[in-house]
């Protein structure tokens, strides 16, 4: 039998809380707000959003609703969990959390405007905390030896007098047993929130939460098992019956068949109706010219087979002369907005299908894809392709139109935000002054890598003279040690939206050089006009003595600056070698920058975590004395930045003041004596990057960046 007990909170017999059930499927009645949810189970006991948290439908999961990151969580009204002696919280989400401190879920109980006892869950810190106290001086911490992994996860969290676990995935991975956990210290728990701290300045959540559901009792590691293996089973049905192969239907090339189901990350399984023509793992054999195209039914498979999805196919017989040059033609296409060519073209010779490829050019470009840009306005420019196969051809124009060099009307900030692997990503801010930064995409990360260590750090961008950005970074997860990356990795792009040919550069091991290094920091690019080449210079530390550097006396504990060239951004044509040795050792995370003609080197020193300077006539040097910069003095700081404000003589110097968790700024009319600015002349405005470096950025580019990700007000 059921009754009502004080705020709406059901009680069975046994005086225990029955479960609640969110679903996010429907509003709590047709007169509450839109962010108002049912409790499936009927309780009455509604949850609510609150800022930028948005419903969404999946085909594939249903309900759900999204926390965009800046202000958005979910509450239950306090007293939802009045009565408890046992706990079990059960959620599904998709959570990409920034920082360290984001919270999956986080009661507290604040009486008289004084927290004083909390729970949270940590996704990105894996960690579970509680508080008797609200103070972290008396924290008991719950470590989780395992992150939310990417897609829907399945997460459990459940707590009696004695002893927490942690369940993620239907796996235990957390557990604490001791007399110190006491439920009566977290009764009258009054501010119920999912994706929100008690703690006003810690950021907000970015995640999509499809179910919470509280019990009133410990399940057992069966039934979360179960519950996870159940939900998982539905979502890959659901996702079934939307999934579309990624592959045109008529082939003219192996596809590549996916092993798992994108969201619901179910296991597929291949079969081909007609193995002469297709195999089950994507390969094809093409019928001979003339012969006609084969039909082919492909299966996708899951759980075993019993739910399959049919796809009807086409493998294309090999094509005559006048075919492949159409197929050809009709894929042909040049990268970048031909409508606003800012950047050389990449014009390809040859043809998907293998058609020769020629080129004739108009006005402002030529025959290998380089463009003139006029002084003012605009430029008419065109390519037309011919295309030959045998005796057979076919021609294609492209119509362009080339902008005038642009000036700097504010720059791209571009860094990362911490020691978490989801932090390790690559964020963008703005500022139009140079001196107020605000953050684009809602503070999440633009681009992540898929190659090498899948985390990036101290991202720099240069311009090339081709007109195409490149980004460097280090190619290091910090998780796995400070000493734990070999390379760089890099990306090209033509408008710094998107970002293609991810490549890793290996360096420790590759050269006899860098043979036994285990650093390879903060790489950075300047143009050598002398060589033609573009100068890659990075941190390096030989842990291992080569010949080369026992030859040159550098110590195994020394972390100094190297240099090589690259022409491509892909490979190196030169082995690394040493480029700065300070006077005290240990200098790192240098930036440098070209006045007339010296060479200005920034830097680091890690003996004494101050900002030196030091010049050359050459970019690689030799550089001359070094002078210790006034940069905040007795603040330790790393990851230097200079940049010139446009139109004057006044250089801004960045630096991370790591310890701190902020940034510092410095100005100069001459790039040799700097002041600090005061804290109030600059503001890196609601977020806290680490080691970036800035980009200029016309007008143009500014409105085309914050059309893509938005930027902070």
């Amino acid at each position: 039998m059921k009754k009502q007990y004080g705020n709406s909170v059901l009680l069975d017999e046994r005086g225990m809380t029955l479960p609640v059930w969110y679903t996010f499927d429907k509003k709590a009645d047709d007169n509450s707000p839109a962010g108002v949810f049912a409790d499936e189970n009927g309780s009455g006991i509604n949850a609510s959003a609150h800022g930028d948290v948005t419903p969404e439908r999946s085909a594939v999961y249903g309900g759900a609703v999204r926390l965009g990151g800046k202000n958005g969580y979910i509450s239950l009204p306090a007293g939802a969990f009045r009565g408890l002696r046992e706990i079990s919280l059960e959620m599904w989400m998709k959570a990409s959390p920034r920082s360290y401190w984001e919270r999956g879920f986080d009661f507290g109980r604040v009486e008289d405007g004084r927290l004083n006892a909390y729970i949270f869950y940590a996704p990105a810190a894996k960690r579970v905390v509680l508080s008797k106290i609200g103070h972290f001086s008396e924290e008991i911490v719950i470590d989780v030896n395992a992150a939310l992994p990417e897609g829907w996860s399945h997460f459990v969290f459940e707590m009696k007098d004695g002893a927490v676990f942690v369940y993620i995935n239907g796996r235990l991975c957390g557990e604490m047993w001791s007399d110190a956990i006491a439920v009566d210290d977290y009764v009258g728990l009054n501010r119920l929130y999912f994706g929100k701290s008690q703690y006003e300045a810690d950021p907000y959540l970015c995640a999509v939460i499809g179910e919470i559901r509280a019990h009133g009792r410990l399940l057992t590691g069966n039934e979360i098992y179960r519950k996870y293996a159940a939900g998982r089973a539905e979502m890959a049905k659901n996702e079934m019956r939307v999934f579309e192969l990624p592959a045109p239907h008529r082939l003219t090339k192996d596809i590549s068949l996916p092993e798992f189901l994108p969201e619901s990350g179910a296991r597929l399984h291949w079969s081909s109706g007609n193995k002469d023509a297709l195999s089950d793992s994507g390969k094809i054999r093409r019928p001979a010219v003339g012969t006609g195209d084969a039909e082919v039914t492909l299966t996708a498979g899951l759980q075993g087979g019993v739910i399959k999805k049919d796809f009807s196919l086409l493998v294309a017989a090999e094509f005559t002369d006048g075919e492949r040059v159409l197929f050809d033609s009709s894929l042909l296409a040049l990268e970048g907005d031909l409508s606003a060519l800012t950047h050389d073209l990449r014009l390809p010779a040859e043809g998907e299908e293998g058609s020769r490829i020629s080129w004739r050019a108009e006005g402002a470009i030529d025959t290998l894809g380089r463009i003139n840009r006029p002084a003012s306005g605009t430029a008419r420019a065109a390519l037309t392709a011919t295309l030959r196969s045998g005796g057979e051809t076919a021609e294609k124009r492209f119509d362009i139109t080339v902008l005038a060099s642009e000036s700097a009307d504010g720059f791209l900030f571009v860094y990362f935000t911490g020691n978490n692997a989801n932090e390790e990503r690559l964020h963008y801010a703005l500022t139009l002054d140079g001196y107020s930064f605000a953050p684009m995409n809602g503070g999440r990360h633009v681009l992540e890598q898929t190659k090498g260590t899948r985390c990036l750090r101290d991202p720099f961008v240069i311009r090339a003279g081709d007109g195409y950005y490149h980004l460097v970074a280090t190619d290091m997860q910090s998780s796995k040690g400070w000493n734990s990356n070999r390379g760089i990795i890099t990306w090209r792009s033509g408008d710094l939206i998107t970002w293609t040919d991810e490549t890793v550069i290996e360096i420790a091991d590759k050269f006899p050089t860098t043979e036994g290094a285990d650093r390879v920091w903060a790489p950075q690019v300047i143009f050598d006009e002398e060589r033609g080449e573009y100068m890659l210079y990075f941190a390096v530390r030989v842990r291992r003595p080569n010949p080369y550097t026992r030859s040159m006396g550098i110590s195994p504990d020394e972390t100094l600056m190297w240099y090589a060239y690259t022409k491509d951004f892909k490979s190196l044509t030169c082995e690394p070698r040493l480029l700065f040795r300070p006077a005290r050792g240990q200098g790192i995370d240098g930036d440098i920058f070209r006045r007339g003609g010296t060479y200005y080197m920034y830097y680091k020193d890690e003996s004494t975590a101050r900002i030196k300077l030091t010049t050359a006539a050459s970019p690689t040097g030799p550089y001359g004395p070094e002078i210790e910069l006034n940069v905040h003095p007795g603040v330790g700081l790393e990851g230097v930045c200079v940049y010139q404000l446009p139109g004057r003589e006044r250089w801004i110097l960045l630096a991370d003041a790591y310890g701190e968790g902020h940034y510092v700024m410095a100005e100069s009319d001459d790039m040799r004596d700097f002041s600090p600015v005061p804290d109030g002349r600059y503001a890196f405005r609601g977020f806290h990057p680490r080691h970036g470096h800035v980009v200029p950025v016309s007008a143009r580019q500014i409105k085309a960046l914050t059309e893509r990700f938005g930027v902070a007000q």
